[in-house]
């Protein structure tokens, strides 16, 4: 990130920044690599689809978990 971004140069204030989301805890990362792994396994498995189409919908299960679990977590710390 860029000196300005990081002081607030040009706003006339320092302001600390705060991560928006706590993606970077183990324990997000974990749950959401898990519930990855659980769609791909539902798909294949019990829905007998290809793994070309259960990897996509493992990233996007993915994605999906380490954003509503990181939002969910870092509004309670606030």
């Amino acid at each position: 990130m860029g000196e300005h971004a990081r002081t607030g140069a040009g706003r006339g204030e320092e302001e600390e920044l705060t991560p928006r989301m706590n993606r970077s805890n183990p324990y997000v990362r974990m749950a959401a690599i898990g519930v990855g792994a659980a769609v791909v396994y539902g798909v294949e498995q019990g829905l007998a689809q290809p793994l070309y189409v259960a990897v996509p919908l493992a990233i996007v299960a993915y994605a999906a978990t380490l954003i509503s679990v990181g939002w969910v977590l870092s509004a309670r710390a606030k």
